[in-house]
């Protein structure tokens, strides 16, 4: 290659204003002249060292004056000049590769090629502005750590540096590489609320998100929507709180979507964050109960029309009821859907004598739920006794004063039977009695003589009938 050398800027400093002649002579390490420049009035020497090997080649300049005859009015032995080969390429690889996440340290290592050992090193490490981040000085170490959380994550340019040992140029290869450093979302985000839903009221919720994963310190966004879609609600642009209260009075009984966004640091748009949602049920005022009232009342005969009504407190009218009929075992015989009837007539006919259990669901207009309020009821069916025959013993007529016994019998029905005993006057008034019981005799005394009339009541057991059949005899006494 061919160069001005570094001596002849020096050399220039050295003229007279007079008119001078330089002379330039290159030496090699051994002292042979390998160039020489003769006496002209040219201060510059440019010197071809293309053909030249390797080495230190010390430099003698000298100078006379225009027309002097002199070998040289004066000589200067210049310092040796230093011939050596050069980094022909230097490359650079990153561990971890781009692009990687912030924070995460990242090592640089340089492999150079040519030159002479040992080869020294500089990395730099730039942002888009080019302005330099991260730096190291000129070294023999190949390898380089570069701290990313000490800037922001970004795109940055990678620069290394190689020079042989010894050169004093600056670099004598170089290679630029791009870099790039990222935040990446959260892994996940929890969301919960306060009061849980479904709620009947309009309260004040407060929903909680909580972040996972990505880099911390975490931002929240949260959104309600309506059914159709639209946002109702929202806490605005990402802010560090994690929570947000929802004012939801005066909305409207239905289900509401809620939406809570994360970002992890140094991200602030939807497209980095993570996204979890939640149905948040708002219903009208509940019914806080519910009764039954049978007509006819139980107990009654198989083949009986009963109507229930029910009465409910609370609530959004029009309340709506269901009704169904269960049998002892607890299986649904009968029902009738939700509807705005209060009322439901129950056919009994063909069903055994058995306890049912009638039971009742209400909710307000516009609930979403099964139930708000149940009542129940038992209503047992018990089928009537079909006869009951009576007889007096002694038979009649009797002298006053004698106890006569009355024997009942009843057959159809449910046993054991019930019986009730009724003696009255000629005249209609009653003169003995007794309650009903299970034991089917009365034994009755009289001092009064006349004609009574006998009356004996049945019905079956577990029913509450006045009667279900009776018997009358008429019985004398003398």
């Amino acid at each position: 290659m061919v160069r001005e050398p570094y001596w002849a800027g020096r050399a220039r400093g050295y003229l007279p204003r007079l008119p001078v002649t330089p002379r330039v002579i290159t030496r090699n390490s051994g002292g042979s002249q390998v160039a020489s420049w003769e006496y002209g009035t040219n201060p510059h020497w440019y010197w071809d060292t293309t053909s030249l090997p390797y080495g230190t080649y010390p430099l003698e300049f000298c100078a006379r004056s225009a027309g002097s005859v002199m070998d040289n009015d004066a000589c200067y032995s210049a310092f040796g000049y230093k011939l050596q080969a050069a980094v022909t390429a230097v490359t650079v690889a990153a561990a971890p590769a781009s692009p990687t996440v912030w924070k995460n340290n990242v090592v640089l290592t340089a492999t150079a090629t040519g030159g002479v050992l040992p080869v020294t090193y500089k990395f730099s490490v730039m942002n888009s502005q080019g302005t330099v981040v991260d730096t190291s000085p000129y070294t023999t170490t190949n390898t380089f750590s570069w701290a990313t959380a000490n800037v922001p994550p970004a795109n940055y340019t990678v620069e290394v540096r190689a020079s042989s040992a010894g050169s004093g140029i600056d670099n004598e290869a170089m290679q630029i590489s791009s870099y790039q450093t990222y935040v990446p979302p959260p892994d996940n985000v929890a969301l919960s609320a306060s009061p849980t839903p479904p709620q009947t009221a309009r309260p004040i919720v407060t929903f909680t998100a909580t972040a996972a994963g990505g880099i911390a310190p975490y931002y929240y966004s949260f959104r309600i929507k309506n059914g159709g879609g639209s946002i109702i609600a929202s806490s605005g642009s990402y802010s560090s709180g994690n929570s947000f209260q929802w004012d939801t009075a005066g909305l409207a009984a239905g289900s509401y979507t809620v939406e809570a966004r994360a970002i992890s640091t140094y991200t602030w748009t939807d497209a980095q964050s993570v996204l979890q949602t939640m149905t948040y049920v708002l219903q009208v005022p509940s019914v806080t109960g519910v009764t039954l009232t049978p007509t006819p009342a139980s107990p009654q005969a198989p083949g009986t029309t009963v109507t229930f009504t029910a009465a409910s407190t609370g609530g959004t009218a029009p309340l709506q009821y269901r009704f169904r009929i269960k049998n002892a075992g607890g299986t649904v015989i009968a029902t009738r859907a939700y509807a705005t009837t209060a009322t439901y007539a129950w056919s009994t006919t063909g069903l055994a004598s058995a306890t049912y259990t009638t039971e009742v669901s209400a909710k307000s207009n516009g609930s979403t739920l099964d139930n708000e309020a149940v009542g129940t009821m038992s209503y047992p069916l018990v089928a009537p006794v079909s006869s009951v025959a009576l007889s007096a013993s002694p038979t009649s007529p009797r002298a006053k004063g004698t106890t006569i016994t009355f024997r009942a019998t009843a057959s159809g029905g449910v046993t054991p039977y019930q019986y009730q005993f009724v003696i009255k006057n000629s005249g209609g008034t009653t003169v003995a009695t007794r309650a009903y019981g299970t034991v089917n005799t009365y034994a009755w005394s009289s001092a009064t003589a006349g004609t009574y009339t006998v009356e004996v009541d049945a019905r079956s057991n577990g029913s509450n009938a006045a009667m279900e059949t009776y018997k009358t005899i008429s019985y004398k006494l003398n």
